[in-house]
């Protein structure tokens, strides 16, 4: 049967069937009809005086319609049969996004709309997978989508809205949803005013805002766009694909992301400020790619300064409302705001203006008059203190008591909505006069305090309960040859009894262990090794210091299928999990030894390899990138316990600048696109840095760091290039050194029991082959010469170094209780030659070899090297084999899907050189490759090139790993095709694109009638896209997608 029958029938019958876009063809095509009212009279998913049979009700006569819904009417209308589609002229007027909400019950779209002018108003759209799809002209007004959630792995669709069409949001609040493109994807036009996307989640780019391809226009006026994250680019929006996005009157602050806080626009992309605007968080702007414009602002401090919490400020939406003396008052443009916009985003009531200038965002400061204050007032019975006795509150903002409990005692709250937390009462969002009461009683439970640690020393107990208000002490054992780092619970360590701060909730309390050095016996300084994974490749190398170098290294305790070199490189593949307790020993030259224990855990899926954190200095930028492996990629990582000024970005950046020094209990943690999760305690001190210098090839930037010595060394610093007086004249062959050399000189210490802990940081994360290189004299070679200086820890942007009085680092070799070090990061030109292909086959064998390549040339064939996997997930199927100064990836692919990984190899040496390179594949179904190049030959009139196939076919595999419909790739795969300048230039009649779209999407040839009906209503003025639209949700093409086995 042929699609205008098909069409036809259906409308005839009255009643929807799944194809949105016909009945829109029907609304376009037929006569006006007299405008109808529809009322929605129960809470029910279909039947009669259900909103789902208004809207099929709706959609099956001509003309404009409303519905309304029942005066009483309250609750939530849970969808149990799938979405609503909208194709009419429909107008849906809700109570109240307070009063009522549509849910999709965590399974389906909640609106689809196609419809030539459909409004939606009123409601609360929740709980769904993308809560609204529109693909025609649609208005969402006064509406609140919250906790909507689509997530794809490579097509980004907004957790809350996936627009196609036409689409303004205004005076709505988009808040809490996630997806693989954030809150809102767009590829049609889009207009956002007076409205507020806060608090939203991407696994990809655009954690508010994904303005995505085919993207005509992003318009964003007098809007709030703030909390919002993305583990790819731009936390508020993101532009790509040559589109334009125009921002004015807007606050995009306080968002979050790998790149590009607050907007990241693509280096084709129009993005414009129109001004006016409140950019970024303390000092940074949080643009990439993106011009402020002259009366634009950024905002000096964080996100608290200018906004509020997302509260019920009046109006039928959540808000946030401006801080008093919020940078964003009085800072707008009152000729960027719309003609027919007269309030703020909570409507009647709330001016658009209030003291002649409007402010920036979605809401005035003030508005509706003066500034409405109420009274809190606290009383406390006997047994603790509640203070302050009174506070006054602006309307809508929330008070904060403090509770004070004596000995013993225990604490009931009550009053003005709040919530207690510890010592802290929390009102609600205070909207008049109201009181607070305090009771205390005799305490009869307690709070439990649990002690975490690793290997190499005890804590104990391992729990126990406290009392509110008492503290706890633990006792922290060190092995012998090692000291203690402890924090949690606010406590501080005192010989080895550590006493928690009052205890008010439940806490933890993390001990780590680290060797200490001295300089007469060897010790491994490694920190910790890195977690495993059973059946993939494993490399990492260990360092050591002290005693008298050269070292050689030995273990116990490793997993079935370790081993340990003498260079100290662990490696192998393990084929057994569990934890391992792995004994490190190094001895040197002299025989001494020295032996340190790590924990070591082969996992099955997922594991956190990131387990320790680097110092931090006060007032310095901090930098460090966590890694994962195993389980299925894209990863979103988290952290809690993180010192006040650093903060973790969903792709794993943890960054800022620290701000005072302390010890701090970190909890990481990692959750795969599967919702796997692997979580790691670890402890991350911040310091007082003891030098600053210039960096000498930048002399903008700077080099801080801390030096640890005995007490009366006197030490200076500096830095200079290659080739300054008293500098090398040379660096070392094939190396880069990327910030010159620093030099450290001590005098005044013990001789021959001076061991000098230096780390410094540097602007920038190091490479990972990055190596220490020191120029000067060793045992070995008494002329000055550059090597790589063994022990050398680098991790992010910090280098830490352990040198010993008299021994390898110590330039003068001699033991006088002096050291002199001069010495920088250098890289060499290693890399590994060798690709994978984008796209392999399933169930087809496979092999790539890869090659180490030293210094742009072979490198020495008498040398050992050793390959693993660092990050990332191999293709099921396929393994990684080492072989000398080559690898290969070899294997039958058995799952489609796209797999990111990274690939090391080491170089086995005195020091160890560390070369990495990342890939990813795409695991695809021969079948969509057939159908791919179908749809260019079919459209474009062309075979595919490799890197658009390529595209096309890693969508198709990431939604069927996912076990997902493929059918929106093939969509958006028309769309894209046909709306080309390759198509759009070969200027087709209506008879060659109705014959295109026979042919492509339904792979024959149009019946007469089918032609004049289609004919016909192009003639008529329909939008080929919406004849499209009519061909690809149609059932036919339901039927032959599920014919081909999609």
């Amino acid at each position: 049967m042929s699609i205008h029958h098909i069409w036809r029938r259906w409308a005839s019958r009255g009643w929807y069937a799944g194809a949105v876009s016909l009945f829109l063809i029907l609304a376009l095509s037929l006569p006006v009809a007299q405008a109808a009212t529809f009322t929605v009279t129960n809470l029910d998913d279909s039947g009669p005086g259900s909103l789902r049979q208004a809207v099929l009700d709706a959609n099956a006569a001509t003309g404009s319609h409303t519905i309304e819904f029942q005066p009483g009417l309250t609750g939530t209308i849970t969808l149990t049969s799938g979405e609503i589609a909208i194709s009419s002229r429909l107008t849906i007027n809700g109570p109240g996004s307070d009063i009522l909400a549509v849910s999709g019950n965590g399974q389906s779209v909640v609106f689809s709309s196609s419809s030539a002018s459909a409004t939606l108003r009123g409601l609360t759209i929740r709980d769904s997978g993308s809560s609204i799809v529109n693909s025609g002209i649609l208005t969402i007004s006064q509406c609140v989508l919250l906790n909507n959630y689509h997530y794809h792995c490579c097509l980004a669709v907004g957790g809350g809205i996936k627009n196609e069409g036409i689409l303004t949001l205004s005076e709505s609040t988009v808040a809490g949803n996630g997806g693989s493109g954030g809150a809102i994807s767009n590829s049609g036009t889009l207009t956002v005013r007076n409205s507020t996307i806060s608090g939203n989640l991407s696994r990809g780019d655009g954690g508010g805002i994904f303005n995505d391809r085919y993207a005509k226009t992003l318009t964003v006026i007098n809007s709030t766009l703030t909390g919002n994250a993305a583990v790819g680019s731009g936390g508020g929006i993101y532009n790509g694909y040559s589109n334009v996005v125009n921002v004015g009157n807007s606050l995009v602050a306080g968002n979050i992301a790998s790149t590009g806080n607050e907007v990241f626009n693509g280096a084709e992309s129009g993005f414009t400020s129109q001004g006016h605007n409140l950019f970024g968080e303390n000092g940074v702007n949080g643009l990439v790619n993106a011009t402020r414009a002259e009366t634009d602002l950024v905002l000096a401090g964080p996100i608290t300064t200018a906004i509020g919490d997302l509260l019920d400020n009046g109006g039928p939406t959540p808000t946030h409302a401006l801080a008093a003396g919020s940078p964003a008052i009085n800072a707008g443009d009152n000729t960027l705001i719309p003609a027919d916009v007269t309030t703020d985003q909570r409507g009647a009531g709330f001016p658009r203006i209030v003291g002649g200038t409007v402010d920036i965002g979605a809401v005035e400061f003030g508005s509706g008059g003066s500034v409405v204050t109420y009274t809190v007032t606290a009383s406390a019975g006997a047994g603790g203190t509640i203070s302050p006795a009174t506070a006054t509150v602006n309307s809508g903002a929330r008070a904060t008591f403090t509770v004070t409990l004596d000995l013993g005692y225990a604490a009931d709250v009550t009053g003005c909505g709040g919530t207690l937390a510890g010592n802290t009462y929390t009102t609600a969002p205070i909207t008049g006069d109201c009181m607070i009461s305090a009771s205390f009683h005799p305490n009869t439970s307690a709070y439990t305090v649990t002690a975490i640690t690793g290997i190499n020393g005890s804590i104990t107990p391992a729990t126990q309960a406290v009392n509110p208000n008492a503290t706890a002490t633990l006792t922290v054992t060190p092995d012998t040859g090692y000291t203690a780092i402890v924090a949690g619970c606010g406590g501080t360590l005192t010989g080895t009894t550590y006493t928690t701060s009052p205890i008010t909730a439940d806490c933890a309390v993390v001990a780590r262990f680290t060797a200490t050095v001295t300089a007469d016996a060897p010790a491994v300084t490694t920190p910790d090794v890195p977690d495993a994974i059973a059946q993939v490749p494993y490399a990492t190398y260990l360092t050591a210091i002290g005693g008298q170098y050269p070292y050689t290294y030995a273990a116990t305790g490793l997993p079935t299928g370790l081993t340990l070199t003498t260079e100290g490189i662990l490696r192998g593949t393990p084929t057994a999990s569990g934890p391992f307790v792995v004994t490190v020993t190094v001895t040197d030259a002299l025989s001494q030894r020295g032996s340190r224990r790590y924990l070591l855990t082969v996992s099955t899926g997922l594991t956190l390899i990131t387990v320790h954190l680097p110092n931090a200095l006060v007032n310095v930028p901090y930098s460090q990138t966590l890694a994962a492996l195993g389980g299925q990629p894209p990863y979103i990582f988290t952290a809690a316990g993180l010192p006040t000024g650093l903060s973790l970005t969903p792709g794993g950046v943890l960054s800022g600048t620290p701000v005072e020094r302390n010890i701090t209990a970190v909890q990481l943690t990692v959750t795969d696109a599967l919702n796997q999760q692997a979580t790691k305690e670890t402890v991350l001190t911040v310091r007082d840095f003891t030098f600053t210098e210039p960096n000498p090839e930048q002399p903008e930037q700077t080099l801080n760091g801390v030096a640890e010595i005995c007490s009366t060394a006197n030490v200076s610093t500096r830095t200079l290039k290659v080739g300054d007086p008293g500098a090398p004249a040379t660096g070392p062959d094939g190396v880069t050194l990327l910030y010159g050399l620093l030099e450290i000189t001590v005098t005044g210490c013990e001789p021959g029991q001076t061991v000098l802990t230096l780390t410094t940081v540097y602007p920038e994360p190091l490479p990972p082959d990055a190596q220490y290189w020191k120029y000067g004299s060793t045992r070995d070679n008494t002329e000055p010469h550059w090597y790589v200086l063994p022990g050398a820890i680098i991790e992010g942007n910090a280098i830490t170094l352990l040198i010993v009085d008299g021994d390898i680092g110590d330039s003068d070799l001699a033991v006088d209780g002096n050291i002199l070090d001069p010495g920088g990061p250098g890289i060499t030109l290693n890399t590994i030659d060798g690709a994978v292909p984008a796209v392999l086959p399933i169930s087809e064998p496979y092999r790539a070899d890869f090659q180490v390549q030293c210094d742009q040339g072979q490198c020495p064939a008498d040398s050992a090297y050793d390959w693993s996997l660092v990050a990332g997930a191999l293709p099921d199927g396929l393994a990684l084999t080492g072989n000398g100064a080559t690898a290969t990836l070899s294997g039958t692919p058995t799952r489609v899907g796209r797999y990111p990984f990274t690939v090391q190899v080491l170089a086995r040496s005195d020091a160890p050189t560390p070369t990495q390179e990342s890939y990813s594949v795409v695991i695809s179904d021969p079948a969509a490759t057939t159908l791919i190049t179908h749809y260019y030959v079919s459209i474009l009139e062309r075979e595919p090139e490799a890197e658009g196939l390529a595209y096309w076919q890693g969508l198709i595999a990431d939604r069927q790993a996912q076990g997902m419909d493929v059918k929106p790739v093939f969509r958006d795969m028309a769309n894209f095709f046909f709306n080309s300048e390759e198509y759009l230039g070969r200027n087709t009649t209506d008879r060659q694109f109705i014959t295109n779209l026979y042919l492509t999407f339904f792979q024959r040839e149009p019946d007469e009638d089918g032609y004049a009906f289609w004919l016909e209503q192009l003639a008529g003025g329909m939008p080929r896209n919406t004849a499209m639209a009519g061909f690809l949700y149609s059932q036919e093409f339901t039927d032959f997608m599920q014919g081909l086995g999609f």
